[in-house]
């Protein structure tokens, strides 16, 4: 995602002022809305974003440090592909520290003696039993393997990030916008047996963009990225979760929202 917005971004700079046409998410499903379109301007390295046409027209955005929001969120989000998400069990830092993975001791019987020993390990975040790193697997919330995946995932990323008319709800993509936000620590996310009820929202705004994750994913478009995107999301952090073998596999791939 990042290389898509340098590319976009950079050709502002050399060609000045460019109009780009509006795409949006609305309840899980993409939109062109051929009424309206964004202008974008770099200027004194902010990005400007103005609509043009329809009820809201008019400057909506200034973005500061538009660039290093989307640095940081391309290193915490999506950098993972098809070929190296599982290793973020081993090798992901914040992943690690999301899904409280750290050495405990492992009960083992060998020839009728009991014994323990110090292994990584972690729970699975639908039940809770806590096993060895070994014996886990990592999940995607969003199916991989069903037509839509890849929207949701992007959504839920795009959620993590603040851009979406609903706030993210679930512990980890709350955790991980307040990490982006302001790079605090990040706790270990509660297993589902521990957690609260959600509040209280709509469905629909958690799966429709703000004007802002409007901009964002128009400039994918506009890049001719979107599929890309949205397979990076997939594998990106926002969409694992360690998983016990029995629970990844009762659960199935389903979409979260069935229109």
């Amino acid at each position: 995602m990042y290389y898509s917005v340098i590319n976009v971004t950079s050709s502002i700079k050399q060609s000045g002022p460019t109009n780009i046409p509006y795409w949006t998410y609305e309840n899980a499903l993409e939109k062109q809305d051929a009424t309206k379109s964004f202008r974008l301007e770099i200027k004194d390295s902010h990005l400007r974003v103005t609509v043009l046409n329809g009820a809201n027209a008019g400057p909506i955005w200034k973005y500061t440090n538009f660039l290093d929001f989307i640095c940081k969120v391309e290193v915490l989000c999506f950098r993972n592909t098809v070929n190296t998400y599982s290793s973020v069990l081993h090798n992901d830092t914040l992943f690690k520290e999301l899904y409280n993975i750290s050495n405990r001791p492992v009960s083992y019987i060998k020839n009728g003696v009991s014994s323990t020993k110090n292994e990584s390990t972690g729970p699975c975040m639908i039940c809770g039993v806590v096993l060895p790193v070994r014996a886990m697997q990592v999940d995607h919330q969003a199916a991989k393997g069903v037509r839509g995946g890849g929207d949701e995932a992007l959504l839920r990323a795009f959620r993590a990030m603040g851009l979406t008319k609903g706030v993210a709800h679930g512990p980890k993509n709350s955790t991980i916008l307040t990490h982006i936000n302001s790079l605090a620590s990040a706790p270990a996310v509660s297993t589902q047996p521990d957690r609260a009820p959600l509040p209280a929202g709509s469905r629909d705004d958690r799966y429709t963009l703000t004007d802002k994750g409007a901009v964002l994913y128009s400039i994918i478009k506009f890049a001719k990225r979107a599929d890309e995107v949205r397979t990076r999301c997939l594998h990106g952090l926002t969409n694992l979760r360690l998983s016990c073998p029995h629970c990844n596999a009762s659960r199935g791939d389903k979409l979260k929202y069935v229109h």
